[in-house]
């Protein structure tokens, strides 16, 4: 049997307070950001997602950028697809089980069926179905 480790006095872990590391969705619309400031087509549609953590920064940053179209990830496909074909470079964010699954015949339909040019990108920021409140 392994003899058991035992630490007396405080254990002392400062230096892991000077890494603070973002997440993957964070650093993803903080990119975004930036393209967004050299290229006004970029706009990103969002299916009920909140306000919180970067995407909040960007909303704030360019409120006529970003859309919400509340829990309708079907009407977000479609409002993405007119946006890309009328010029714009649309990024869907949205929870990966309800993007990638209720809005396939949009994209089907409204995508695929028109033949939309490549500025159209689904990304599913969150691929579980857990809520925070800096969730992106």
């Amino acid at each position: 049997m392994a003899e058991r480790i035992v630490f007396e006095g405080e254990l002392d872990l400062e230096h892991l307070n000077l890494i603070k590391a973002l997440s993957a969705r964070e650093m993803y619309v903080e990119e975004l950001a930036q393209i967004a400031e050299r290229d006004e087509r970029i706009v990103i549609t969002g299916a009920d997602v909140g306000a919180g953590g970067k995407i909040g920064e960007f909303k704030e940053k360019y409120p006529d950028r970003f859309i919400d179209t509340g829990i309708a990830e079907a009407d977000q496909v479609g409002v993405s697809a007119g946006m890309a074909l009328n010029g714009k470079i649309v990024y869907l964010a949205g929870f990966g089980p309800f993007l990638a699954l209720r809005a396939l015949d949009q994209v089907h339909t409204d995508v695929a069926y028109q033949n939309i040019p490549r500025p159209h990108r689904q990304h599913p920021f969150r691929p579980d179905l857990r809520r925070r409140p800096d969730a992106l």
